[in-house]
């Protein structure tokens, strides 16, 4: 998936670099930075999907999965279910078959 980004946090962000720019210099490059951020492409972001994989701790009471995108677990020894978590931290869409 490529890197997504707002364009206006980047118009933003450019802003903050002129702060400091001579009022003559400013426009031309302003003008020329606003015009090349506006010319990137549009992108439809990609959604992540993942499972939970089940995994035991060290005794029957102890349990809990694992993120097949990132590693991170949860544990539901809380009373918790597994379709309390249709996403995970990292932002991938679980598949949930309980």
């Amino acid at each position: 998936m490529s890197d997504l980004i707002s364009r206006q946090m980047a118009i933003d962000a450019i802003k903050s670099l002129f702060f400091n720019v001579p009022y003559s210099e400013k426009n031309i490059a302003w003008s020329m930075a606003l015009t090349k951020i506006r010319q990137l492409p549009s992108v439809t972001p990609q959604l992540k999907m993942g499972k939970w994989i089940e995994s035991k701790g060290y005794d029957d009471r102890d349990h809990f999965y694992i993120c097949s995108e990132c590693g991170r677990y949860i544990n539901l020894n809380c009373g918790a279910k597994l379709s309390d978590y249709p996403y995970c931290h990292c932002g991938a869409k679980m598949e949930v078959s309980e």
